[in-house]
C-alpha cells in the first residue's frame, strides 16, 4: 500500500458522519477523484477532502487536499448525520439528516467546492427516520 500524503492540517480530517465517493474524471477516464466528507468538532459545516488517483500509473501519488471553500456558510455542505454520497451524472449528491429530519439533498458539480439544492431532487412524502436503537 502506498503511503498517503495530506496537504493540510490533520486536525481538519473528518472524525464522524463519513461519506465517500469515487468518480472518474470526465476529461480523463484513467483519473478518478476520491471524495471524503464528514464532520469535525472544529467546523460548523462538513469538511470535504479530495484526492486524485491515476489508474494507469500505480506509482503516481497525489495528496489528500482540503476543499477550503466547502467550509463556507453560503454554499458549504452542512454537517449532516446519516450522511450518504451518491455519484450521479458527473456530480455528487449528498443526503442526510439534521436534527433528526431529512434535509434537502444537495448536489456538487464541482468536486465538492459548492453544494446546492435542486428542486427536482427530493425524498418521498412521509419518509420517516429510522429509530437509532432497536428494542428486543
Amino acid at each position: 500500500m502506498n503511503s498517503e500524503t495530506i496537504d493540510d492540517a490533520t486536525s481538519l480530517l473528518p472524525t464522524d458522519n463519513f461519506g465517500y465517493s469515487c468518480q472518474s474524471l470526465t476529461t480523463n477516464r484513467e483519473m478518478e477523484r476520491i471524495m471524503l466528507v464528514g464532520t469535525t468538532a472544529a467546523q460548523s459545516n462538513a469538511v470535504v477532502w479530495t484526492k486524485l488517483v491515476d489508474t494507469s500509473n500505480a506509482s503516481a501519488s497525489y495528496p489528500w487536499t482540503l476543499v477550503d471553500a466547502a467550509t463556507s456558510q453560503a454554499y458549504g455542505l452542512p454537517a449532516l448525520t446519516s450522511l450518504s454520497l451518491l455519484n450521479y451524472d458527473g456530480s455528487v449528491i449528498a443526503m442526510g439528516q439534521a436534527a433528526g429530519t431529512f434535509t434537502t439533498p444537495l448536489i456538487s458539480a464541482d468536486g465538492g467546492i459548492t453544494w446546492k439544492s435542486r428542486k427536482h431532487y427530493t425524498y418521498p412524502s412521509g419518509l420517516g427516520v429510522a429509530p437509532t436503537s432497536r428494542q428486543p
